[in-house]
């Protein structure tokens, strides 16, 4: 098994786990299911195809306005169609594209006329400043909230991701259901070694950390943008404006904003696209300086400043 496989239940650099360990909890998980597996797809066209056979449950009733959102970089623009094919787009209102006028501030990227083209309710916002990997969701939620309609979901994917056809019906589901932000995948404090977090309850469904690759539907009422913004901002070396994940997550435990984790045959688990292995991932280490290598050492020297810092008013 290569590392597709760790891919497949979540495992993104995240966690180290014993091989055999690993296989048995992939059988388990495949015969509980009863799901296909696409780790052992070659090329990401076959990942594409494998995933559209995944299993659907579809969203009965009235649902909200349903709108995706993602970033990435001038690199990864000429692949993100790889992701785009893989959603449910009969569900989705408006999918999002946020992108700095410059990446980095620095490097301008290429034409997204092609992706227009291709998936007629792609929209792509422009921001002047680079606000990192939140730049997922912060700029989706400023437009859905001037819309006015508290009940609307914004579902933020990462741009190497093959997602499951039913994730963004499991993911609406639960959150309209439990009134929640509800992740594919999360985690608590201690796996990084966190010990001044917010909150320390860890009691699965609810999670204290969600994980933004494996798809997150966030009810825009509970988004408070300036507060992430402000967030983003703090630690030197950039460790939190490379640590979306922990910004957001702290944000949202501040304000008691209840999160939980939905796996189920619809939604069993995703699979990183070959591009996303490649040294520009954040997970790979990109875009670290000095101590603040390593996602674990990382998300620790972000919270150090989080607890330091204020609340903005």
């Amino acid at each position: 098994m290569d590392i597709k496989g760790l891919s497949v239940i979540g495992i993104k650099g995240t966690f180290w786990i014993n091989l055999s360990f690993m296989k048995i909890f992939l059988i388990a998980l495949l015969i509980l299911s009863g799901c296909k597996p696409c780790w052992h797809a070659d090329s990401d066209d076959e990942i594409v195809a494998c995933m559209a056979d995944s299993p659907m449950r579809p969203l009965k009733g009235t649902r909200p306005k349903i709108f995706v959102s993602m970033t990435t970089s001038p690199k990864r623009l000429s692949k993100i169609h790889y992701v785009l094919r893989t959603l449910d787009w009969s569900l989705i209102d408006t999918a999002f594209l946020a992108l700095p006028d410059k990446y980095k501030n620095k490097e301008p990227y290429g034409s997204t006329e092609h992706l227009k083209r291709e998936f007629p309710k792609l929209r792509v916002i422009h921001r002047e400043n680079d606000l990192g990997p939140i730049m997922k969701l912060l700029p989706a939620v400023e437009e859905v909230q001037t819309l006015g309609d508290p009940s609307a979901i914004v579902i933020t994917i990462d741009d190497d991701t093959a997602y499951p056809k039913g994730m963004i019906a499991e993911l609406v589901r639960t959150s309209i259901k439990r009134n929640a932000i509800v992740a594919g995948w999360g985690t608590s404090p201690g796996e990084f070694d966190i010990n001044n977090w917010p909150e320390q309850t860890y009691s699965k469904p609810e999670l204290n950390i969600v994980e933004g690759f494996a798809g997150v539907a966030y009810p825009v009422k509970y988004v408070n943008v300036k507060a992430m913004t402000e967030a983003s901002k703090q630690g030197s070396n950039k460790v939190c404006f490379t640590s979306d994940d922990i910004v957001i997550s702290w944000v949202l435990a501040r304000e008691d904003i209840l999160r939980l984790m939905k796996r189920n045959r619809y939604m069993p688990g995703v699979v990183q696209f070959q591009y996303g292995f490649e040294e520009d991932a954040l997970s790979a280490g990109a875009g670290c300086e000095g101590e603040a290598c390593g996602m674990a050492a990382r998300y620790r020297l972000c919270v150090d400043a989080l607890s330091k810092s204020k609340e903005p008013s």
